[in-house]
């Protein structure tokens, strides 16, 4: 019972580990003292015993053993004996005098008071030792006291997944680790079954009833103890990146929205989702927490329990780790139905799994589920098409979740959940041209932005909801207005990863477009940390008082069409008439990656007749043709190229006359520093009378190291046209000081790097330092 019941010791009053007689030191007493180390809270060790034991007296010979101790006691025991058991124990280590072949005893007060350990010795044997010898001994002694509470107990997952029982320590075979050292397998001799891992492990055989979260605590209380914390059970947490709501307690529970408006007298609608039984009561104990809907295939809930048509035994008896339908069956139909709320999460994205319907009951017809066959299509989202698990991108830390989408309000870890993380900050890897190019996007550029063309895939996407136009359905409800759209590709937005969110406590105006806005990321242009994101814009159309938005009870609208009973249910308060106002909501669009060949090309954002990305609506200084056609965008301050047209001719030169580029003259600065880009201007002019796409590169080699610095911008000019063509000139932090000669030179964009370049500059001189 030890083993698992007793997690540490020395917990109020530090324990002594280790004492060390030969090195000691003069203490504040006056004395001379031993070397001693306490620890606070060590956890024991495991060993075998079968209840007899190994122990020195001082008459006994003595020898050190193989890990350079003398182990005055030990237990007796192994795997192989049948009358062995695993307990917990500690292990002290000494460093004491002896002769070579005995431990020696000495009086322990000469030491302290003389620091002579030679007389000390005398004093207890009456033989001289001078010099003394000193070894290292050990002694194993049980741990039999300080038993925690049970909930504080070692769970299965402790042993069996996180190895707190050290299996190589303890005997067992088959020891194999991966390349960090974690251990894989561990077996018993002459069993083959891995006690390293869970897998395979069956909740058949320990379930007898399900009862609730208790049946999972038994064996799980500190995961219950890490969930209950977490946003996916409280729906709470403290803001770290919502502006203006810093170091402040909100959540999903005090939010407003424009799909379903808030959680506020609709718990019992909401409450099929939430991650436990509390929610009407608003009561989060560890005890009401639902274990089974992100653990059991064969589970469908309620607010307050599992739902009637459900065999909860036979559902905890078949758990597993989560699925992507589990994770989908709340994150796909959040808002009342199939992709109505997110927008790129849809339950098309399971694969071989459960199937669901598109709603969530509240007059639509039950989350009913079925075995499904259906694979992922590569279309619909690369990574679930390779069967990736949601929790491959969004990583757990003791039951809390990393991962924030722009619209929400609280990050669970400290973990951002990112592409980098897989494919790293510049993930182009072909070496061409046009993979520099792509690369040279990643630090301003999301990957969603070209690797996200569309959502609403394989099912529409809510767009829009009014709740003040509703209209009497088939179903016998008087429905909301929703619109929906097939394929509406994603907008682009600004985004530090901060974001401006209302709640339903917070005052609210009506913007500029007549609407008010309930969410919308922080970001801009001229800020350093943003970067551009796809992103999806719901429209919305709700009550207010004119000051604050305005809860009501949802099922009383679509049951009765009586908004102010709907109001009344959830403030307790009448208004009549109803106000309605216009709303907003930025979403960021994160799933739904596109195969590689149909993301966005360099034409489809720079090309003059193509404008995916809304250069005026991202703060770009932009002129229009008298049509209203855009003509130009550049970034304010910069004298970067026109990126409205940057791209035209990006498929190379016509097939008239020969290209003809000269380079009229160029700027270098005269000194440079390592780790910094330098920035050159190389004046260029296309005297063809041809459009055409040239590739400018500026190259140089240093005396000292033959490190090459290279860096390469590109252009598009018209025939005639003449242009300055700022370069970034990469300084590696690598490279040594000392004198370097740069040359420009221009090629025709298809002939880049290889082929000849159509002119080449006069060389200049940089210094590095």
């Amino acid at each position: 019972c030890t083993v698992c019941h007793i997690t540490s010791y020395g917990k109020e009053k530090t324990v002594e580990m280790s004492r060390d007689w030969e090195n000691r030191s003069l203490g504040t007493n006056g004395m001379y003292n031993e070397n001693i180390v306490r620890e606070s809270n060590p956890a024991p060790i495991q060993v075998w015993w079968n209840r007899k034991s190994k122990i020195v007296d001082l008459a006994d010979p003595v020898a050190i053993g193989s890990d350079g101790t003398v182990v005055l006691a030990e237990p007796v025991g192994s795997i192989s004996d049948n009358d062995s058991r695993i307990y917990a124990a500690r292990r002290h280590l000494g460093r004491q005098p002896w002769n070579g072949t005995h431990l020696l005893p000495f009086k322990v007060m000469t030491v302290k008071k003389t620091d002579n350990m030679t007389q000390a010795i005398f004093d207890a044997t009456g033989e001289t030792y001078d010099p003394i010898q000193y070894v290292n001994t050990s002694r194993y002694m049980g741990i039999f006291h300080g038993v925690a509470p049970k909930e504080d107990a070692l769970t299965c997952s402790d042993c069996h997944s996180d190895h707190k029982l050290d299996f190589e320590a303890l005997g067992y075979d088959n020891i194999e680790k991966d390349a960090s050292g974690k251990l894989t397998r561990a077996t018993r001799p002459g069993d083959d079954t891995n006690l390293a891992t869970l897998e395979g492990f069956s909740h058949a055989s320990f379930i007898s009833e399900y009862t609730g979260a208790e049946t999972c605590l038994s064996c799980h209380r500190k995961e219950g103890e890490d969930f209950k914390t977490s946003i996916h059970y409280t729906w709470m947490g403290t803001a770290t990146n919502v502006t203006g709501k810093e170091g402040t307690e909100t959540g999903k529970r005090v939010g407003v929205n424009d799909f379903c408006v808030a959680i506020t007298s609709n718990e019992a609608l909401c409450g099929k989702c939430h991650a436990g039984y509390g929610l009407p009561e608003h009561d989060f104990s560890v005890e009401k927490i639902d274990c089974l809907i992100c653990h059991a295939p064969d589970y469908k809930k309620t607010a307050t329990g599992p739902d009637p048509s459900v065999d909860a035994t036979a559902a905890a008896k078949n758990v597993t780790l989560p699925t992507r339908e589990m994770c989908l069956r709340c994150h796909a139909t959040a808002g009342g139905g199939d992709n109505n709320k997110r927008g790129d999460v849809e339950l098309g994205m399971k694969s071989d799994l459960e199937l669901a319907t598109d709603n969530l009951g509240y007059g639509q017809g039950d989350l009913d589920t079925v075995m499904g066959t259906t694979d992922v299509p590569k279309t619909l989202d690369v990574h679930m098409n390779l069967d990736m698990k949601c929790q491959d991108c969004h990583t757990f830390e003791d039951h809390h979740v990393s991962g924030r989408g722009m619209d929400l309000r609280i990050d669970d870890t400290n973990t951002t959940v990112s592409c980098e993380n897989c494919h790293g900050s510049k993930p182009h890897l072909s070496g061409s041209l046009e993979d520099s190019l792509n690369n040279m996007h990643t630090d301003r550029l999301a990957c969603t932005v070209c690797h996200i063309t569309s959502y609403g895939k394989e099912k529409t996407v809510e767009m829009s909801r009014d709740w003040e136009n509703r209209s009497l359905g088939t179903n016998g409800m008087h429905n909301e207005n929703i619109v929906r759209e097939s394929n509406p590709a994603p907008i682009q937005v600004w985004w530090n990863r901060k974001s401006k969110i209302v709640d339903l406590a917070d005052p609210v105006a009506i913007g500029s477009d007549g609407a008010v806005m309930l969410a919308e990321p922080v970001g801009s242009i001229s800020d350093p940390d943003s970067r551009i994101y796809a992103a999806r814009l719901h429209l919305g159309r709700q009550p207010w008082d004119g000051t604050y938005m305005l809860p009501f009870q949802v099922m009383t609208v679509k049951k009765t069409d009586d908004m102010t009973q709907a109001i009344f249910n959830a403030t307790g308060k009448i208004y009549d008439p109803v106000q309605y106002v216009n709303t907003e909501r930025y979403m960021g669009i994160f799933h739904g990656v596109a195969p590689k060949e149909d993301a966005l090309k360099c034409i489809d954002c720079h090309d003059r007749s193509h404008h995916k990305l809304d250069f005026e609506a991202l703060g770009y200084n932009v002129t229009k043709d008298a049509s209203g056609n855009l003509i130009s965008a550049t970034i304010p301050g910069s004298i970067a190229p026109n990126l409205a047209t940057f791209a035209e001719g990006a498929a190379g030169p016509g097939t008239g006359e020969a290209v003809s580029v000269n380079i009229s003259s160029w700027t270098l600065p005269s000194a440079g520093t390592r780790c910094t880009p330098i920035s050159a201007t190389v004046n260029i002019a296309n005297t063809g009378t041809e459009t055409n796409w040239f590739a400018v590169s500026i190259s140089g080699t240093q005396s000292t190291t033959g490190y090459p610095i290279v860096s390469t911008g590109t252009v598009r000019l018209d025939a005639g046209e003449s242009i300055s063509v700022p370069v970034r000139v990469a300084v590696p932090c690598s490279a040594d000081t000392g004198s370097c000669t740069l040359t420009p030179a221009v090629y025709k964009l298809d002939d880049y790097p290889s082929g000849n370049p159509q002119a080449i500059g006069s060389g200049k001189s940089v210094t590095i330092s």
